[in-house]
Parts: structure tokens; sequence; C-alpha cells
């Protein structure tokens, strides 16, 4: 059972290619302890799937406080997955 999704600041451009802009990305969290990456635009798999220890609660991307002079334009290495599990932890992907 899904029980959070999240628009992510990311779009694929091509299998190769991931930038930051308006984002074609969703990103799922289960109840089957997965964490799953679906491209809005096409009715196929998932991009990418995670396998965490427990069922996944919430989820937020969140980008960490960075010297302004390391951030790049369309940049998105600061961008990181925060999700909550149900045993009450959280955990930072990215």
């Amino acid at each position: 059972m899904v029980r959070a999704v999240e628009y992510s600041p990311f779009v694929i451009k091509n299998i190769d290619e991931i930038v930051g802009d308006n984002s074609n990305v969703i990103c799922s969290g289960s109840l089957d302890s997965t964490i799953r990456f679906w491209d809005i635009r096409a009715n196929k798999k998932q991009l990418h799937k995670i396998k965490k220890e427990d069922g996944i609660l919430s989820l937020k991307f969140i980008q960490l406080k960075t010297k302004k002079k390391e951030i790049k334009s369309n940049d998105c290495s600061g961008i990181n997955l925060c999700y909550g599990l149900r045993n009450g932890y959280i955990h930072i992907w990215g």
C-alpha cells in the first residue's frame, strides 16, 4: 500500500541525464518498505527502486544548506530525500 507521494526536483531527459528543472518524476513510499521513482510522462515501469528495512510512511525532498558559492545552476547534488519509517525513525538519502 502506497503511504506517501512526493514530486522529485529532478527531470529525466534520457537514461543518462538527470537535471534539476520542472519535475517529471514522482517518488512513492509504501508499506512494502520500498521507495520508487516514476516518470509521469510515460505509463511504464518505475525508474528506480530502493528497498528499506521497514514500511515507508512519509517522504520529503529537501536541499541541505550549503555555502552560496558551492551552489550551481541546475545542480541537484544538494537535494536529499528524507523519509519516515513505520518504526519511528527518520532517514536521509542522497
